[in-house]
């Protein structure tokens, strides 16, 4: 019996269509889930890069395995194809080959595959920190204050910083922003009421920071004259197509949806977005509201400027007294 066994040729492969088809499809969720990945946020990303994996590895297996084998048996059932002497032995011997090394096929694809994942992802990450790390600090220096009064912070840092430095007021970027958390919604109109902030809904929750025109021109950014109630509104992925926002009973036409913006807190933070208003009155207006709701004090007062040593300086009154400037990493700390 086993040597009539032996005596036997090897089988054909049989195709077969459902597991072929499965293969085209799983490929086509996986590369489709890649690709409009682009539009979401970072998170969500990671969650859908690890989706299309399973499915695109999926699908590999089943295009080496059935999917192959299922399209070469077809085109030797074409007769019109398949008896010609370039076609015949060739597609022959590939039904056979396929049978016995579309696992191992597979493998060396995925495991190619990953290599360039592996060697682009790496570029990338190396190249991207030299971006962020010039968006986050445009100069080697960099202080933020954080208070309820914005002019009590710019009196604190004037004392702690320009005086013991021996530098002019010009010398200094400073910019006024203020973090404001609400959902952010779709579409061409969107409204932030008092319930939205009170319980929001985290899948889509935006952490915005508000600034006056002026103060984002400072960072080096461009920007159209505004009227009272016009903003200029960026989204993370700068594909927003907002009209009109409405935030806390106060109704504004965006003038202009940015596609990208400079300002520094925005490169470190999870799903950010940035609302320009006009000026401090306006911007004053939406924060004491904000506050009412939230009581969260929001102001943070930052400044950027070039600084090439270590100083010792006199800390404003909310700090320890110990506190330093330590420009090589371009950070507050204390020595308690």
């Amino acid at each position: 019996m086993l040597f009539r066994d032996q005596e036997q040729g090897e089988m054909e492969p049989k195709g077969n269509v459902i597991l072929a088809s499965l293969a085209i499809i799983s490929l086509s969720i996986g590369y489709y889930l890649s690709i409009t990945s682009t539009k979401l946020a970072a998170l969500a990303v990671i969650y859908r890069f690890f989706i299309a994996v399973v499915f695109v590895i999926i699908g590999t297996y089943l295009f080496y395995i059935s999917f192959l084998t299922w399209y070469l048996k077809y085109k030797k059932n074409q007769k019109a194809y398949f008896y010609k002497p370039e076609h015949f032995v060739s597609t022959s011997q590939m039904i056979f080959r396929m049978k016995q090394n579309a696992v191992g096929l597979a493998n060396i694809t995925l495991l190619a595959v990953m290599t360039f994942i592996a060697i682009a992802t790496t570029t990338a990450l190396y190249s991207n920190i030299d971006y962020q790390t010039k968006m986050i600090f445009p100069k080697n220096t960099k202080v933020t204050l954080i208070g309820k009064n914005e002019k009590e912070l710019q009196k604190n840092f004037d004392q702690a910083f320009i005086k013991p430095l021996n530098r002019q007021a010009k010398d200094f970027t400073r910019y006024t922003s203020a973090m404001i958390n609400f959902p952010l919604g779709k579409g061409k109109e969107m409204t932030v009421t008092e319930t939205d902030l009170k319980n929001p809904n985290y899948g889509n929750l935006s952490y915005s920071y508000l600034i006056t025109a002026d103060d984002f021109k400072a960072l080096g950014n461009q920007a159209p004259a505004l009227k009272q109630d016009q903003i200029l509104f960026y989204k993370q992925k700068g594909d927003s197509q907002f009209k009109k926002i409405t935030l806390l009973g106060q109704t504004f036409d965006v003038k202009e949806n940015l596609k990208s913006v400079s300002h520094p807190e925005t490169v470190n933070t999870y799903n950010p977005s940035v609302v320009v208003v006009k000026n401090q009155l306006v911007f004053d207006k939406i924060l004491k509201r904000y506050g009412q709701i939230t009581k969260y004090p929001v102001h943070q007062f930052s400044t950027i400027f070039s600084l090439f040593y270590t100083a010792r300086l006199c800390c404003p009154s909310f700090y320890c007294g110990s506190c330093h400037v330590k420009t090589d990493v371009a950070s507050l700390w204390c020595d308690k």
